[in-house]
């Protein structure tokens, strides 16, 4: 089948060889343009001419126009509702067809039009790739600096026009006081005291100025720029002795974003206690445990102020000081009490900084005010525009799958049920209150933990494999904001990052011990954490001189027992750490989720690894090295795999696809591995996938499948082939499509399918617990179904088999599921309910009901 771009082409009689004649071939965005490749990280630039339609008060427009965006150049529309401010720089993620934006050229293939049509100055940036890399990014990251209409009041809806209007690239033409923040020493600082009083300091930028490795330039072109950089808080006098400092405290990653045309800066702060220890040329990596501390304050220069994304109890207090303003991240408890972060545990921070009287703008970036979102619809030409619901740009979370239309529920209601609850529980964060469940602990200093302290709490709250669909589909805001908060709240009770002293995450190919006699090993036991009494990450060899002071002196905060109560989600619940990241990246190409998705998949993968974990030939029974000899021990019995390897792949797959070429290639084979364990160990007689011993089934006398953490087993097989091998590997994309449908087919049929209910069963036994027995096929002793069934989370899987096969058996399935009749009649009745699960059917039978543009 063509692509979009080359039916565009078509419709148009266009020749792609004569790019110089108006109107513009589509084939002008197949004009190739030259990314910067900074930091090992693909990094799309490029800039929009003058225009006459927004210019924006005190902003040179010297770069020549690029005229109108005609209309049989619109691909897209971005959604809003506009700020208060007049002009700003528009934000917006896109799904783009293959091609569209790739390596190797020198022009831009977009432009946004703004007031008269005109193209306002557009930057693109690379949010995440196709598996080929020759196909280019397909999400992209759209920059454009606009102007709100005259006859558009605050608040009001408003949508911007993109256009196949290719340009060259333009630089950022920074106003003073920004350009200042980035080069002058010591402009921007975060201090903290220990619980001797001793100070530590870290300038956020010395490795920008230094041209290290802890600074990469991530995003650059004509609206903004974005530097992550990564520092950790070193003492400014080091002193010896049990009351002395220690080799250092906090490590930070920041992003500052500095914007065309603006006098303030966007600052997130990643702050962590989870140095790895691992450098031995320096004391700023040594690990620690228990870390006690005062407070924690940003630093800037006099006329400089702070906008919080969120308020909460204990940040926002200023002081003014020779010269400098600095405000409290966290601030001192009372009664001289201390803070506490024990070790891996991390927090965030969303800020705008701003010059005096620019209040009003840094609140509204703060909050997301220029935060616009693709929609569907039928462009001028009559072709779908590029967004989430195009099956041609469907290019959301790994699995890569068209989202259902959300008319049926009302646009309205979509937005109130959003904006209600970020209300709610926006209210709680800036009281620090306790509450009901999810925010049932009042605010600990730094912390304030979203969820119960179980970090296996059962149930299905925030068990999303979809998320963030009515945030797309209303423009929502509110619902963003609302996934930056819970987000937060998830970091707050999730101990387990690890990093290197350049601040990237610990990744297990770097801790390999390679002897000359014997295989290569890992001397590590990991699951979410280092197993207690590990010796590879031994914290008990970290210094423990301020801990004994702190609880010598009754200086402990009120909060510690219960701070330390909050354990991390753990593997089999790992989506309700990841989904909100997930939602936030691919709808906003925010640079803190990206990279804490980074940093769960690495911390997964120190699980989950192929080695040994001993020189013994010790194997972890969670880990991937047991699964494959499992698998290649027993082929054809059932995979050792269930829903926490799904989530924890879940998570990787989500780096991959916005992982730069070095990333790809360490995680590659780590994919071509488990495809082997899928495809060695799936039941040959039923296409069963999992087996695994659970003690709490069956009186632990079998190995069990369960329905649920089946549907997540097929969501990774249809997201490892869209996010990692289509267009590379056709023969493992169709290894992996058959066996998901397979094992769908199976769910469905015979024993594990119960007639009366209409339903899959909940679980069943799969097999004598020794494996060596082998498996039950379709015969199985009495006893080995569940007395429920499963109704929850198998819609998805049956629009994927039905999509790779064809089959109308599972679309019969669907509807006997739902009740008989109309299916799609069914799922819009419940007007939303079970979305997380039931999006890939919803949308599917829309496609198939004629109800997609």
């Amino acid at each position: 089948m063509d692509s979009p771009i080359k039916l565009w082409a078509r419709s148009h009689r266009c020749d792609p060889d004569n790019l110089s004649t108006r109107p513009k071939s589509p084939d002008f965005w197949r004009v190739r343009f030259t990314p910067l490749v900074l930091g090992g990280l693909l990094v799309a630039c490029s800039g929009g001419g003058a225009g006459g339609g927004d210019p924006g008060p005190g902003t040179s427009f010297s770069s020549t126009s690029d005229g109108e965006v005609q209309d049989n150049e619109v691909v897209a529309i971005l959604k809003m509702n506009a700020p208060s401010t007049q002009d700003f720089i528009l934000s917006a993620t896109l799904p783009v067809p293959p091609g569209t934006v790739t390596d190797g050229a020198l022009t831009v293939p977009i432009s946004v039009a703004g007031v008269g049509n005109i193209a306002v100055p557009t930057q693109i940036e690379v949010v995440s790739r196709y598996p080929n890399a020759d196909d280019g990014a397909d999400v992209i990251h759209i920059l454009a600096h606009v102007r709100r209409p005259d006859n558009v009041n605050t608040g009001d809806p408003i949508e911007f026009r993109v256009g196949l209007n290719p340009h060259s690239f333009y630089e950022l033409e920074l106003e003073p006081d920004p350009e200042l923040l980035l080069s002058a020493p010591g402009a921007i600082k975060l201090l903290a005291l220990d619980p001797m009083g001793h100070s530590y300091t870290a300038d956020l930028l010395t490795g920008l100025r230094d041209g290290s490795d802890r600074a990469k330039i991530q995003m650059d072109g004509v609206c903004a720029k974005r530097i992550k950089t990564h520092e950790v808080l070193m003492p400014t006098a080091e002193v010896p002795g049990a009351l002395g400092t220690l080799p250092h405290m906090m490590g930070v990653h920041s992003y500052l974003t500095v914007f065309r045309g603006a006098n303030h800066a966007q600052l997130d702060l990643h702050i962590h206690n989870g140095m790895d220890g691992r450098d031995a040329n320096t004391t700023s990596d040594d690990l620690l445990d228990d870390l006690y501390f005062r407070d924690l304050k940003l630093r800037l220069p006099s006329g400089w102020h702070v906008a919080f994304a969120f308020d909460a109890p204990g940040q926002g207090n200023v002081q003014q000081t020779s010269g400098y303003t600095t405000t409290d991240l966290v601030a001192p408890l009372a009664g001289g009490k201390m803070h506490l972060m024990p070790k891996m545990s991390h927090f965030v921070r969303r800020l705008v900084l701003y010059r005096t009287g620019r209040g009003t703008e840094a609140r509204e970036l703060a909050r997301l005010q220029n935060v616009a979102f693709c929609q569907p619809g039928i462009a001028p030409v009559g072709l779908p525009q590029w967004s989430w619901w195009n099956s041609e740009t469907a290019r959301y979370y790994p699995q890569n799958h068209r989202l259902p239309e959300l008319d049926y529920m009302g646009l309205e209601n979509v937005r109130g049920q959003l904006s209600g609850k970020l209300d709610r529980f926006e209210t709680q964060l800036a009281a620090g209150a306790s509450g009901n469940y999810p925010y049932e602990s009042a605010r600990m200093g730094w912390a304030h933990p979203w969820s119960v302290a179980y970090g296996g709490m059962p149930g299905g709250d925030e068990i999303h494999t979809f998320d963030g669909i009515n945030t797309a589909w209303a423009a929502s805001r509110e619902g963003l904001r609302l996934s930056q908060l819970r987000m937060g709240g998830m970091v707050d009770r999730q101990p387990q990052v690890l990093f290197s002293t350049s601040g990237e995450p610990t990744n297990y190919q770097d801790l390999v011990v390679r002897p000359a006699n014997r295989a290569p090993y890992i001397p590590l036991w990991f699951y979410n954490v280092p197993s207690p009494g590990d010796l590879f990450f031994n914290f008990d060899e970290a210094p423990s001189f301020q801990e004994d002071h702190v609880l010598a002196q009754g200086l402990a905060p009120d909060y510690a027992a219960e701070l330390r109560n909050y354990k991390p989600n753990d593997y089999q619940h790992f989506i309700r750490y990841t989904h909100d990241m997930k939602s936030l990246a691919w709808l906003s190409n925010d640079a803190l989720a990206k990279d804490l998705l980074m940093m769960a998949a690495e911390n997964y993968r120190l699980a989950y690894h192929e080695y040994p974990n001993s020189n013994y030939d010790h194997f972890q029974v969670t880990g991937l090295a047991n699964a494959l000899r499992t698998v290649a021990s027993n082929p054809g019995v059932g995979t050792p795999m269930g829903r926490g390897e799904a989530w924890g792949i879940d998570a990787a797959l989500a780096a991959y696809a916005f992982g730069d070429t070095e990333l790809r290639e360490r995680y590659l084979p780590w994919f071509d591995m488990i495809s082997t364990v899928f495809e060695e160990g799936q039941s040959t007689c039923t296409g069963n996938l999992m087996s695994y011993r659970i003690w709490n089934h069956f009186s632990g006398q079998y190995r069990v499948r369960q329905a649920m953490e089946n549907a997540f087993l097929e969501n990774v097989l249809r997201s490892m082939a869209t996010t990692v091998y289509d267009g590379i590997d056709e023969e493992r994309v169709a290894d992996l499509n058959r066996i998901m449908v397979d094992s769908v087919r199976c769910s469905m049929s015979g024993r594990f399918w119960n007639e009366q209910e209409a339903a899959p069963y909940f679980n069943n036994a799969v097999g004598p617990y020794d494996i060596n027995a082998g498996n039950f096929c379709w015969d199985a002793p009495p006893g080995t179904t569940s007395p429920y069934v499963n109704r929850t989370e198998y819609y998805s899987s049956l629009a994927y088999a039905y999509q790779q096969s064809g089959d109308t058996f599972f679309l019969h399935r669907a509807a006997q599921m739902l009740g008989g009749g109309d299916a799609l009649a069914r799922l819009q009745e419940g007007q939303g309910a079970n979305l997380v699960n039931t999006a890939g059917l919803v949308a599917l039978l829309q496609e198939l009901q004629g109800s997609q543009p």
